[in-house]
């Protein structure tokens, strides 16, 4: 790749965050963005977790949150992996409350100059399409794409 080309940035849900972050820094430096299962503002948690209260699923267990059930088998080989389990509850819980608990980046996306595929799971719980759809109040260009029987690592 010479010097003069662009990439297309995808980031899949902190990871979304992370990209609108960098292509907001790096204006010029990307050819688009994909966003997959992303929440860009720390008040969609609350959303996040008054849906899980409004469906009965305050408690739901970990796999059940990520995965539809044909999801599960690869999805509990992805957490069983050795660089998730590196990934503790300590670190996620540090990463909240410095940044995660108080960021907005939806006026952000007004400011994206690159074209933006938004990619969301029908059936995601984490960041559910009464969520991420919202993306395009900020930014009429978005593109979204909703996975079928998909959760938050849509396939």
């Amino acid at each position: 790749m010479n010097s003069s080309s662009k990439s297309i940035l995808v980031g899949h849900s902190r990871g979304g965050v992370l990209g609108v972050e960098y292509a907001k820094e790096n204006i010029g430096k990307l050819s688009g963005l994909v966003l997959i299962c992303t929440g860009l503002d720390s008040n969609q948690w609350t959303v996040y977790n008054d849906e899980l209260e409004d469906q009965g699923l305050g408690d739901i267990v970990r796999d059940k949150l990520f995965f539809v059930p044909d999801e599960l088998k690869a999805g509990r080989e992805l957490f069983e992996h050795d660089s998730w389990s590196e990934s503790s509850e300590d670190t996620f819980e540090c990463i909240f409350e410095s940044y995660l608990k108080t960021y907005d980046l939806l006026k952000e996306l007004s400011n994206l100059l690159v074209p933006v595929l938004n990619i969301y799971g029908e059936n995601d719980l984490r960041f559910s399409k009464n969520v991420t759809t919202t993306f395009k109040k900020y930014n009429e260009s978005i593109e979204d794409l909703e996975i079928k029987n998909s959760g938050h690592f849509p396939s």
